[in-house]
Parts: structure tokens; sequence; C-alpha cells
């Protein structure tokens, strides 16, 4: 069978099929209701247009138009399909933009971690910025609670006018979710051929090759579209029931089904057929056949080293002194065991020791004399082989830091550890559940840093390089400390969070010159022990600790903006601010918004509708936080969503 473009004769007289939210997104249409429609002339085929207001007009034909494929009746009869009825559905096709906010978050948190998983099929549209001949965009399928769906990004180029089915306003660039649906087909009055209720495609053009003249419809790329991309990814396996309905065939139409068992049709006679399974390579992408998915969702550094830890591959964290190398490993692992190479430290405390019978003890840093006495093994790996053995299938972090700012001697003690995974070719073997991990800095971050051997650099996996970002730390710090979990005390305390936010990268990261030493320095990990000085004093906040930490004029700063505290939860609920209290900044936005993430179900509506005054961005960035991958939440959020929309009607 052949899908088809309905023609003039075959369209509903007063009833245009509607748009749907796929083909508006991708049409790029500012005009609604455009679609091609295929009049069938005694001479030749030609481009027609149908507008909104049902007038033909012959024209060069639209190559940002809507599409509705018609299927003609013999095919319907063929395919077993209620043929003598006003409709049936046949098949699945993206359409129907997902309007629900609390569906979106969900979608959206389940795609950036990873964990939405795809079916196996994909949909592929006309890359609206291609040029000349049809280009490929492919869309693969997701599914979520039995339904499924795509997302798509809206073109650079959208009209400002563009709204979906639902008044969506179409922005450019942004992502949306559109739901897959069966597709319903309806009986044309004037032929009786079966048309889409809906207008299915959009953005590919009715033939790139030639716009002035089609003279062959067949010839046409939105003719080679229908019937080599759409006909096959609208179309599931068909069941057994339409199956035993199909007459006079010996196979499908559609030879390269998306199944992995394709039913052959064998006719004996009129009212008997022999149904037999028969082997049919799957179809499948170049990527596919490789086993590959290409990603272009940028990785949190987090993500990253989850990703070494949890697949026991060894890497190396660069970056300056209290950039948070150890924090962001201790994010993983809170019981990792360190072995730390400043230059004071002993060859036995990384390697262990030899003790020979007459008592003499040394460094075991040839293997001849650990095989000649008793060896010692060093604490840190009697320590972490308990670990090991206590919780075998946990991945547990050997975190050697300070690589590069140990000597070359030193350095070389490690070298067996992190390539071999063992301290000497016959002693101290890691066990199979411990990761090595490396830190350090280069010579442009410390004048006490060593180059790196090369050997070393090379074997690792993976060198991650850090840098002091406010926005990432905000959203570290407005998290729980695992290290206290009886308390609600966050990584960072709130009051430290808003002065750097409000203070930006200025006051975070202060430069340190070694020639001229300043007397104070702060960095991400100096501002994690303020946290902690005001946490550990109750809350109460002194100048004199602050001085010794920061300086007389940083600890001024911080006092007197701590005189004035950035606005709680309860000062929300209460409503007891004023529109001076909201900040103004981005940052400060954004550490207030992450600072509100943990209020309770009940409190939910009003400090939500609170955060919608700092911006849509702050606004989803809560909802997710909120969240957090919780389906109870997800509901609850839902819930609080529809209230405030019916508050909102009243």
């Amino acid at each position: 069978m052949d899908i088809l473009i309905p023609s003039a004769g075959d369209i509903f007289s007063g009833d245009l099929p509607e748009k749907t939210d796929l083909a508006t997104i991708l049409s790029m249409s500012s005009k609604e209701g455009d679609f091609w429609v295929n009049p069938h002339t005694a001479s030749k085929q030609e481009a027609y247009v149908m507008t909104s207001t049902d007038s033909f007009q012959q024209q060069k034909p639209r190559s940002k138009a809507s599409v509705v494929p018609m299927m003609k009746k013999e095919d319907a009869e063929r395919l077993g399909l209620d043929s003598n009825g006003d409709e049936f559905e046949y098949g699945v096709y993206p359409q129907t933009i997902v309007g629900d906010i609390m569906v979106i978050t969900v979608l959206e948190d389940a795609y950036e971690s990873g964990q939405l998983n795809e079916t196996g099929r994909i949909y592929t549209f006309e890359d609206p910025d291609a040029k000349g001949g049809f280009q490929g965009m492919i869309c693969p399928e997701y599914e979520y609670d039995g339904e499924s769906y795509i997302r798509i990004t809206a073109p650079k180029n959208v009209p400002s006018a563009l709204k979906t089915e639902n008044d969506w306003v179409i922005s450019p660039l942004e992502n949306y979710w559109i739901k897959v649906d069966p597709i319903v087909w309806e009986k044309s009055k004037e032929s009786g051929n079966f048309i889409a209720s809906r207008q299915l495609i959009g953005g590919v053009t009715f033939d790139a090759q030639d716009l002035s003249s089609c003279h062959r419809f067949e010839d046409t790329d939105i003719f080679r579209y229908l019937n080599n991309y759409f006909k096959q990814e609208m179309d599931r396996s068909l069941s057994s029931t339409v199956l035993q309905n199909i007459k006079n065939t010996t196979v499908l139409d559609e030879p390269e089904e998306e199944t992995e068992i394709k039913q052959a049709l064998t006719v004996t006679n009129e009212e008997e057929m022999v149904i037999e399974p028969q082997p049919v390579r799957k179809k499948m992408s170049r990527q596919d056949r490789y086993g590959i998915k290409v990603v272009d969702i940028p990785m949190t550094v987090t993500e990253q080293i989850n990703f070494y830890v949890q697949n026991n591959m060894s890497f190396m964290l660069h970056g300056p002194s209290g950039v948070g190398k150890t924090a962001r490993v201790e994010q993983i692992d809170p019981d990792l065991t360190a072995v730390p190479l400043w230059n004071g430290v002993l060859p036995e405390d990384i390697v262990g020791k030899v003790r020979y019978p007459d008592g003499v003890e040394k460094a075991a840093t040839e293997e001849a004399d650990m095989l000649q006495g008793e060896w010692v093994a060093p604490d840190w790996y009697v320590e972490l082989t308990k670990k090991c053995l206590k919780e075998p299938n946990k991945q547990h972090v050997l975190f050697i830091d300070e690589v590069t700012n140990a000597r070359p001697t030193t350095q070389s003690l490690i070298f067996h550890i992190t390539l071999k995974r063992s301290i000497s070719p016959s002693k101290g073997k890691l066990p199979d559940n411990v990761v090595v991990v490396l830190a350090g800095n280069s010579k442009d971050e410390s004048g006490a840093a060593y180059n790196m051997p090369e050997p070393l650099f090379r074997r690792m996996c993976g060198h991650i390089y850090l840098k002091a970002d406010v926005q990432e730390w905000l959203s570290w710090g407005s998290q729980l400390d695992k290290n206290y979990p009886e308390e609600d005390r966050l990584n960072i305390h709130p009051l430290v969070a808003s002065f750097v936010a409000t203070y930006g990268h200025k006051c975070f990261y202060s430069a340190y010159d070694e020639e001229n030493a300043p007397k104070w320095a702060l960095d991400p990990r100096g501002w994690k022990q303020v946290s902690d000085i005001i946490y550990n004093n109750n809350g109460l906040i002194q100048k004199e600790l602050l001085v010794a930490k920061m300086g007389p004029e940083n600890a001024t700063s911080f006092m007197g903006f701590a005189k004035n505290p950035p606005l709680t939860i309860d000062d929300i609920l209460e409503n007891s601010y004023s529109a001076t209290d909201i900040p103004s900044s981005a940052d400060a936005k954004l550490a207030l918004t992450l600072s509100l993430r943990h209020v309770y179900p009940s409190e939910l509506p009003v400090v939500r509708a609170f955060v919608q005054r700092l911006g849509r961005e702050n606004l989803n960035i809560f909802d997710a936080a909120w969240v957090a991958g919780d389906a109870e939440r997800a509901l609850q959020l839902q819930a609080a969503i529809k209230s405030a929309s019916r508050s909102r009607g009243r």
C-alpha cells in the first residue's frame, strides 16, 4: 500500500483536520491550518495548498506546511480494517504536546538522570536546519507510566505567534514532550478513502529538487518521506486478528517490520491460511548496529565521578587547592579511604614495612625485602580491606590526594598501587570492589607541584578538571549533609550560601600568591568551614571566629549581612516580607530558591507561589529539587499545581 496526500475532493467539506502539536512545532508555519493536498487532474498532479478559509490556491509548493496522510479504501480492506465504518484506529504517531507541568517535570527529571527507558522505536523528521534535499532528524521513543513520548527541540526560526492546540506558545530552541497516540482514520464522503483525522507531518518539503514543478507525485520528497519513514514508523506489529483477515497475499507489504519475528502468510484457499513464524533481520539505524547512542546532554561533575566509581575505572581530579576535590568524591563514598601524599609522609605509611627475624624493620619498598621478611600492611590497606569484606557489593574509593605535590620518589610508591592494583607483585592486592581515585593540581595552581609521571597520567581512565563554580556549589550546598543524618543540616548553611550568591565569584574564590602570601584566603572549602563554624556553634555568629578564617573586612561584611538575613520558609508562610527582601541577582535568586526546597508538602502551595515570583527557570529548579525523583512527591506537586490553577480561575 502507498500512503498518499488526499485530493481536493477527499477533504471534508467545511471541516479541516486539526493540526497536531508535533506538526505545529515542525512546520514553522505562521498560518494555522495550512497543509498539502494533491488534486488528481487529467493532465498532471499539481501541488495545492488549502488554507484555513477553505479556499484552494494553486501555487508553488510550500516547504513549511503540514501534511494529512491518506490510505486508499482498497488498502484498508486488504489490511482487514473496518472499511465499512466511518473511522478506525491504525498505527501510532507522536501528536499531542504534553501540557501537564507535573508530567513535564517528571519526564525531564527522568531524562536528565538517564532513568527514562527507550522503547527501541524511533521517528524520523526533516531537520529544520537542513538545506537542499531531505535530511533526517531522528527522535527516539521513551516509555513512562505505560505511555510513550518523544522529546523534540523547537527550531530556531519559529514565528513568535506560533501556538499549539492547547495555546502553548512555541519558543525557539525550547524542549517539548510529545505524546504518541493512535492515528484515527476517517472515511472521505467523496471517494471512500480514509484520511487521518489530524495533520500529522510538518516541515517536509514537497519536492526539494524542483520547487517550480511537481509532475510526478511519486518522485517528490513528501511521497518518499510518507512511504519510507512515516508508514514504517507509525505501524506497530499487526495483531493476529488483522492477519487472519488479509486475503490473497503472501507477505505483508512492509518488508522490514521492527519485530524480531514476522508472520509470513501462506494462502491455501479463500477460507484457510497458514501462519508460520519466520525470522527477519531487525531494522536498525547505523548507531543501533554499533550498539551506541549519542547523547548531547552534558554530565555534571558528580555524574562523571559516579560513573567512574560505579564501573571501577580509575580517574584523576585536577584543580586548585580548596576547589572541593575531596568533597566531590565524598559525595559518592562518604566512607572513602584516603592516602595523602604530602612531602612529610613516610614510605612505610604508603607501602607498609618489612619486619626481619632479628627485629629490624624497614619500609617495604623492594619486592625482595618483602619476601625475605614479614610484610606489615600499612594502616590504610588494613582499613580498606576490612570495609571491602564487610560490604562486598559496594564500590569503595581509595583516594590518593596531593599526587602532584609529592616528590617523584614519593610518587613512585603509588605506581604499582594505581597501575597494577596491588602494593607489590606479591603483596597487598587491592580487593576487586576498590576504585583508585587520584587528585592533584598543576604547577600553575601550586608552587609546590611537580610534573606528573607520563605512565601514571596516561593510565587514568579519565581526567576531570575542576573550577570554582558558584551555581553548582549552591546546588550541592542545598542538599542535606550525609554526615549528619539525624539533623536537618545542609552541606552549606543557608546564610553562607546566600552571602556567596549575593557577592558572587569575587568573594567565592580568592587568588593565592605564594611569593606575596595573603593573610586570609577563601575558596569553596573555606566557605564550607565557615558553614561548619556556624552549625557547630549552634547558630551563634561570633566575629572572632569569622576573622580567624576570613579576615576582618570579610568578617565585618558577613556580620552585617547576617543582621538582615535572607528570607526563610517561615517568613514566606507568614507573609512577613516586603518587595525589598526579594533578591535581584540571578545567583541570589537561585540560592533562595534552593534554600526553600525542603518545605513540607502542606507548605508547598504557599512557598511554590512565592518561587514563581523569582522567575520560570527558578520555579522549574524548585519543582525538580522538591520532587527529587519521588513518585509520591510528584503526585503532591501535581495536586498543588492543579489547586493553584483552579484558584487563579476563580
